[in-house]
This record gives C-alpha cells, structure tokens and sequence, in this order.
C-alpha cells in the first residue's frame, strides 16, 4: 500500500511546535517554526531517523512518517531545536542521531 501524504501544521503553543503522529502509512510534513522547541508525541530511538536536505525525517514501524521542514536551518548561529520526548523529557536534536 501507499502511504499517504497529509501536509499539516502542528499546533505552536508559544515556543512549542507539537507534532502529531502518523496513522500507518501516513506521511506527515510539519512546517519548522523558528526559535520554537519540537515535540514529539514518540520516542525518537525507537523510529529510524534521517535527514532529507533541510529536513528530519521519522520513520515509524507502522510505516508512517514524520518529515519536519526546514529543521535544519538556523538563524544567527542559534543551534538545532531542543526535542521534548513524550515523558516531558528535553534532549538536544544532536542525541538523536548518536548511536
């Protein structure tokens, strides 16, 4: 089967950009917005994690993904997004490509 691509825009609340999880096979793409900490709604270490250009890219075992746009692009040397793990727990994007 295909996945299917939905394009959506996570709810920001404040400096929090919430990403939604994708329903199997289900490719979501969620607009980065700068300055403003990702939140994801699964653990990072257990999807498969890539760049694609500008892009991070989650692949879940149900076959969905998660593509957040313009991750990569920082302004004025800021560094990457902090990640907020769905226990609450705040980890630096960089952890998330360390094996």
């Amino acid at each position: 089967m295909k996945p299917t691509t939905s394009t959506t825009t996570a709810a920001q609340r404040g400096n929090v950009l919430a990403v939604p999880a994708p329903a199997a096979n289900e490719a979501l793409h969620v607009d980065m917005v700068p300055g403003s900490e990702v939140q994801l709604p699964f653990e990072p270490g257990q999807t498969t994690v890539s760049r694609s250009e500008n892009s991070l890219v989650f692949e879940l075992d149900n076959g969905g993904t998660v593509t957040i746009n313009n991750f990569f692009v920082t302004e004025n040397g800021e560094s990457l997004p902090t990640l907020i793990l769905p226990q609450g727990e705040e980890v630096p994007a960089a952890t998330v490509f360390a094996d």
